[in-house]
């Protein structure tokens, strides 16, 4: 058989080989596509929406008063106790916070509850450990306040709105604050993750998120708590 015949009968296969990939892949891409937007007309009234404030991200050298951070958790409904019992408690002593914080789903991930010691001196915190072990901590990130709620199942109304209706400055805050590069990319930010990962590898533990907004609605919408390649791949069946 000539070199010629066997290049071209190679190359033939290889045109059908990738025929049917693309044939399958927009099949596939096809299907989802149905399916997401099946289950987001379903589940866009159905699922509450939280409204949270920003977290609490505690770090030595931080300029913070401690009659601010005992406010704060208040606001976030820490209770105050002479012996802490379980998460959400905490003690004061003269600038001396001791605390244990709440379990919280961060979109980077899950924060463990964390019991710390907290120490201000001149209007910053000079000293953050843990209370078990003594341990310096370089970071503590407490669970936010919960400022809001729309719940449909007990009767709160939601709104439609158009985008020519929400107050820009709304739309700007939110972007600034959760997804900075929204109209620059696709859904998925590439930048976003390297750069998350670089500061999550940097501290030796998770301190930055890299979802867009795209990625944590539909996340919200779709996707359980468990962390698998096939959940990051596309929407479970929950």
């Amino acid at each position: 058989m000539k070199k010629s015949h066997i290049r071209s009968t190679l190359t033939a296969a290889g045109l059908i080989l990738f025929a049917v990939s693309v044939f399958f892949s927009i099949n596939y891409i096809s299907d989802l596509n149905k399916e997401i937007q099946k289950r987001f007309d379903g589940q866009r009234w159905s699922l509450p929406a939280v409204i949270y404030a920003r977290p609490l991200e505690r770090y030595p050298g931080l300029s913070l008063a401690p009659e601010k951070l005992e406010n704060e958790l208040q606001l976030a409904g820490y209770r105050k106790e002479n012996h802490i019992t379980s998460a959400g408690g905490y003690n004061r002593t003269g600038n001396t916070f001791r605390l244990m914080s709440r379990e919280f789903a961060f979109p980077s991930g899950i924060e463990p509850s964390t019991n710390s010691i907290i120490r201000f001196n001149n209007g910053k915190i000079t000293m953050l450990n843990q209370a078990v072990n003594g341990e310096q901590v370089s970071f503590v990130r407490l669970d936010p306040a919960r400022i809001g709620s729309i719940h449909p199942l007990i009767h709160e109304d939601r709104l439609v709105l158009d985008a020519g209706d929400i107050p820009e400055l709304l739309s700007q805050g939110l972007i600034a604050v959760e997804d900075k590069r929204f109209y620059a990319h696709h859904g998925v930010s590439p930048t976003a993750i390297v750069r998350a990962l670089f500061s999550n590898v940097k501290t030796g533990h998770t301190v930055q998120g890299g979802s867009t907004l795209t990625q944590q609605l539909v996340k919200n919408l779709f996707l359980g708590k468990e962390r698998t390649l096939r959940r990051n791949a596309r929407p479970g069946k929950h």
